[in-house]
């Protein structure tokens, strides 16, 4: 600073020095008024401006000020304006925070706190991984492409902006591993959910659900026994979708097929063993998951479904393993089936031991600790199971003999005595409830070519499915209007027509039914009254009024009284045509002479027909016989039971069977408690079982199929596991002649044979004969005196007339009218109508 500052000076308005002006040390101002400025020069040759106005739109100088309300461009903020600025915004922004919300949005990031909107976070995974208990996370408008699944601590809620306008999806690398795993108190609101699929993914078979437990969650310092969730408040889904499909998002119009993911998988063994509940709750859920699985209630979980729509999904809502549902206002919407319950609890939720047992009753003692729940108690509902027999809880009252335990009244009663001791289990069966329920186009297809004018058609049998002792209570309409209760009460919308199609319908409190319509116009009288009057009046006006119908009792007695009574104890026809006397029937026409009541209308003596019989004492009658060929027993039998003595099979007691090798038999059981086996042996237990080409034997309430195999042996049997007396013998035979009897004229003549099937009739004079001719060949003719009547081939169902007719005759000894027949069926399996039509020479 030794040299001398040199000044140097300009009026002129804007004129500014250039670097050859001035020297080092040396300034130059410029003092016009308009733009007052200083100038130096700076060791690298630079011109610098010192001073002057920071604008050249207008004159005047900058001034530096605290205060923060101008507009001037000549005022300018200090440092320590602009940090005000910056703690006001600070302060703001503590102000938006909430300690219980996250902020998520599209524009946001993850290395912000999420803690207001003015600093959201970018992930929908980032804000549930630091959201604790008691968090709200606010997901803005946008698409979420998310790594899944999510685990969600208990009681976080999830808020989106508006439905249609936030979507989640997968990842592509996670598109098979579900969305949300969740715990008690979880909250979802205003999402759609798109992209979860079902398939094969390193090498394990998937299922993408929308929302299920967390099997992971570690709530054992609040008091799980175990990992899994501990639900003390259902999870709730609302006002949400899940929107997928194998090809695309399922978008209007889409005819993507196979597989994908589902809504809800509620399954009860993903919580904790003492967890409280095992449910989630949904309202106005909308499921569109193009040939995908919709809601799935599992292993005793449960679920209360509110407004719960569902579309194209393979099934609405599922129970199985003990699951169970209670749904309300909602829509199954085309797919493939609706409501489907199958089966029950994997293991007994409690048991107990018998002590003392009627077949309305038993009384339950020694109850076990409840695997699920805090009560051992029989309530109405569950299912009692009696070795492989099941039972439909009705009631249970506390013992009051000084015994702890239950006296249970079930449905249906017992067929047999349980004895003391008996080890009894009770089992929650899978359970649907619903009321007005809308059945809309179900079983028609799982994608929008399912619509009816692309030519879907529903499946009426799909709405409701009900297996392995699953039960779906509801109330439905369908797209018709049609109305059902049950499957047991319909109502056609169309034409309001009522159907009720059960064995236990009460009609008592009705004071008429009818008249009935046929084709919409009545026909017939309205029925008031059956009545048991012997008289045939009515018991109510004491008249034979047009609005009462005798019983079948009453009818039989009046005929009996009128009739029989009268006519035949009196000995009046008897009298008439009976004796060793000769009784003449005049005119022309037919005459039919019949047995009534025991008494034998025609005796020893002859009868004559004035113009057509001849005076020799014998008389001439054409007449007809049909008989069945025996045919082994039917393809299909249903087999029931009396008690513990015997089984009934086509409503006979224990009979033999003929079954044929090489076709097929189904015998349908209702016996319960009394297993039925094909065996060896006439033996009890479950040895010596016969199982080659048998299914389901042993079963006591169920189908069982006996395809008879060529190697079978020529006889089994039939036998209760239990019971020695319930059983019998099945013969095994080879397809071929069907041997039997037909009561014939003692001498005759045979003008036609009819067959209802293809096939090689022959009739004999004697049952040797029959035997002597069963190695003939049809190609080859009978010898005479071989004791062969006629023979016929029918190619069909056909008449053949005979011509010249030949002369029958019985020649046993003694003389019967009882001839042998055999016949070859050349047709389908089943027995064959014969019809003989003759002449009667001597009867």
């Amino acid at each position: 600073m030794s040299a001398e500052i040199i000044h140097k000076g300009s009026g002129v308005l804007g004129n500014a020095p250039l670097p050859t002006d001035l020297e080092l040390q040396e300034l130059a101002v410029n003092y016009n008024a308009g733009d007052p400025a200083l100038y130096l020069k700076d060791s690298a040759g630079a011109i610098r401006r010192v001073g002057g106005k920071a604008s050249t739109s207008a004159a005047g100088a900058v001034q530096l000020t605290n205060a923060l309300d101008s507009t001037s461009e000549l005022v300018a903020p200090t440092a320590k304006a602009l940090k005000e600025v910056n703690d006001k915004h600070e302060a703001f922004k503590d102000a938006l925070r909430y300690a219980k919300r996250l902020y998520v949005d599209k524009d946001g990031s993850d290395t912000n706190n999420g803690s207001s909107p003015a600093e959201p976070l970018l992930t929908l995974r980032k804000a549930i991984e630091l959201a604790q208990p008691g968090t709200a996370i606010m997901l803005g408008a946008g698409e979420y492409t998310e790594t899944c699944p999510m685990q969600v601590r208990r009681n976080v809620g999830i808020f989106g902006d508006a439905l249609r306008q936030v979507t989640i999806r997968p990842t592509e690398a996670t598109k098979y591993d579900g969305i949300f795993e969740v715990d008690s108190g979880f909250y979802c609101y205003g999402c759609t959910f798109t992209g979860h699929q079902q398939g094969t993914h390193n090498g394990v078979y998937k299922t993408s659900w929308v929302v299920r437990f967390n099997t992971a969650a570690n709530n054992v310092p609040i008091g799980a026994n175990a990992l899994g969730a501990y639900i003390t408040r259902s999870p709730y889904i609302q006002n949400c979708t899940s929107l997928t499909a194998r090809q695309n998002d399922g978008q209007g119009g889409s005819t993507s097929t196979g597989v994908t993911g589902g809504g809800l998988l509620i399954d009860g063994s993903a919580c904790a063993g003492n967890s409280p509940l095992r449910s989630m709750v949904v309202d106005s859920f909308t499921q569109i998951n193009l040939g995908g699985p919709g809601c799935l209630i599992k292993n005793d979980g449960f679920a209360q479904l509110v407004s719960f729509f569902s579309t194209f999904c393979e099934y609405h809502v599922k129970c199985e393993t003990g699951g169970q549902a209670s749904i309300s206002s909602s829509t199954s919407n085309f797919g493939t089936y609706s409501l489907v319950a199958d089966g029950f609890s994997p293991s007994p939720i409690f048991t107990g031991t018998v002590q003392g047992a009627t077949t309305s009753f038993i009384n339950v003692v020694n109850l076990s600790a409840p695997r699920i729940g805090s009560t051992a108690r029989p309530l109405p509902g569950l299912l009692l199971r009696i070795g492989t027999s099941f039972y439909t809880v009705t009631g249970s009252v506390a013992l009051t003999d000084g015994n702890s335990g239950y006296r249970v009244n079930f449905y249906p009663s017992l067929t047999g005595a349980v004895p003391n001791g008996t080890t009894v289990e009770f089992v929650r069966r899978s359970q649907i409830s619903t009321g007005g329920h809308n059945m809309e186009y179900v079983g028609a297809g799982t994608n929008y070519s399912a619509l009816p004018e692309n030519g879907g058609i529903p499946i009426p049998a799909n709405e409701i499915v009900e297996t392995n002792r699953g039960r779906v209570f509801f109330i439905s309409f369908d797209h018709l209007g049609n109305l059902r209760v049950g499957k047991g009460f319909d109502v056609d919308g169309a034409s309001g027509d009522v159907t009720i199609t059960t064995g236990q319908f009460n009609l008592a409190g009705l004071n008429a039914i009818g008249p009935f319509k046929r084709n919409g116009i009545f026909y017939g009288e309205q029925l008031q009254e059956v009545s048991n009057n012997t008289t045939l009046l009515s018991g109510f006006s004491g008249t034979a009024d047009g609005n009462t119908v005798p019983t079948q009792n009453a009818v039989k007695t009046y005929v009996d009284n009128k009739f029989q009574t009268a006519l035949i104890n009196g000995e009046n026809i008897k009298t008439l045509v009976s004796g060793t006397g000769q009784a003449n029937v005049l005119g022309s026409g037919s005459v039919n002479f019949k047995t009534i009541n025991g008494q034998t209308l025609i005796g020893s003596g002859d009868m004559v027909i004035a113009g057509g019989g001849g005076g020799g004492g014998s008389a001439i009658f054409r007449s007809t016989v049909t008989f069945s060929t025996s045919d082994g027993s039917p393809a299909t039998m249903a087999v029931t039971h009396n008690s513990t003595s015997s089984y009934l099979i086509g409503g006979d007691t224990n009979p033999t069977l003929t079954l044929f090798r090489g076709r097929t038999y189904t015998l349908n059981v209702n016996a319960l408690g009394h297993p039925f086996r094909i065996k060896t042996t006439r033996s009890t237990g479950q040895g010596d079982m016969y199982t080659t080409g048998v299914t389901n034997n042993g079963t006591d309430v169920g189908t069982i199929t006996f395809v008879v195999p060529q190697s079978a042996p020529d006889t089994l049997y039939y036998q209760c596991e239990f019971h020695p007396s319930m059983g019998g013998t099945i013969n095994i035979a080879n397809e071929g002649d069907t041997v039997g009897t037909v009561n014939l004229p003692r001498s005759g003549m045979l003008l036609s044979v009819q067959s209802t099937k293809a096939g090689w009739f022959r009739l004999y004079n004697r049952a040797a004969a029959s035997t002597a001719d069963a190695t003939r060949v049809r190609t080859e003719d009978p010898a005479p005196g071989s004791g062969v009547l006629v023979e016929t081939i029918a190619t069909g169902t056909d008449t053949i007339r005979l011509s010249p007719a030949p002369m029958i005759s019985n020649l046993e000894s003694p003389v019967t009218d009882v001839y042998s027949y055999r016949f070859k069926n050349d047709g389908t399996a089943g027995s064959a109508a014969i019809t003989l039509n003759y002449l009667v020479l001597e009867a």
